[in-house]
């Protein structure tokens, strides 16, 4: 999954063994204590930090990289999640490291 975060249109498909979607997102659940988009989405905003702290590419650029669909669900999320913009978090992170 990990190499994949990146994918938009990453989805459950366990077809190739034989489970149901319903059925592998309630073992995801149940194994990990969290709900498998919910996972993936913590792992695209964790990738986004990274490229944030590491990187000088352009906000969209990194929203794309990380498999976000919309620029807006991207910033809406990233916001939720962190409490401050993608610009903010930039900012934050290089005055920590200055």
């Amino acid at each position: 999954m990990h190499y994949h975060i990146h994918d938009p249109m990453l989805s459950v498909d366990a077809e190739h063994v034989s489970l149901s979607k319903k059925y592998v997102r309630q073992l995801f659940d149940e194994v990990r204590g969290v709900s498998l988009s919910s996972y993936i989405l913590n792992a695209r905003i964790d990738k986004v930090k990274e490229l944030l702290r590491n990187t000088d590419l352009p906000i969209t650029d990194i929203s794309q990289q990380s498999g976000f669909q919309t620029k807006s669900h991207f910033f809406t999320a990233f916001k939720k999640a962190m409490g401050m913009t993608p610009s903010q978090y930039r900012l934050s992170s290089n005055e920590a490291n200055a």
